[in-house]
């Protein structure tokens, strides 16, 4: 395991507790990702995507942070949605440490294979997650945040950034 990935989830184990994101990277820190870069709106996600894809930087990542609609932001209420480089595909990451990722797993997990996605489950010095490379990963994660948690393309969500601008 590379020392990038160890200090990726150290820190990602400081973000969880101090914000509720959790994050698996294999990158190096260029930035403070303890601190969410801003809040954006749903349908500004492709953009991002778009620019983690063009970048091509190992390991960098953008995390997005939010509650189902309708519900107060709070530590046990937070989903945590990921989009990584790993080995050189951008994917989609469900990360297992945060309380509400952890409870909705089954949920995320069946709401991926009705949309005919191939989940994978993986694991980095002992963080779990599940990914998604196949198909279109942006309409995926979209998805995601407005059939499951009821979130619009206006709504707000905090943004985590590593390893691009």
């Amino acid at each position: 395991m590379r020392k990038s990935t160890i200090v990726a989830l150290v820190l990602s184990g400081i973000v969880f507790a101090t914000f509720a994101c959790g994050f698996v990277a294999n990158t190096s820190i260029t930035s403070s990702p303890n601190t969410p870069m801003d809040t954006i709106a749903v349908c500004q996600i492709p953009e991002i995507v778009k620019k983690l894809g063009v970048n091509r930087n190992e390991g960098s990542w953008a995390a997005f942070a939010f509650a189902s609609a309708g519900e107060r932001s709070e530590p046990e209420s937070v989903v945590n949605l990921q989009y990584s480089h790993e080995n050189g595909t951008v994917g989609l990451d469900w990360v297992l440490l945060a309380p509400r990722n952890v409870k909705d797993r089954e949920k995320f997990s069946e709401f991926v294979r009705t949309q005919k996605h191939k989940l994978v489950q993986k694991e980095a010095n002992g963080v779990k997650y599940l990914r998604v490379e196949d198909g279109d990963i942006v309409n995926l994660g979209l998805k995601v945040m407005k059939e499951m948690y009821r979130l619009t393309d206006e709504s707000k969500v905090e943004i985590f950034t590593d390893g691009f601008e």
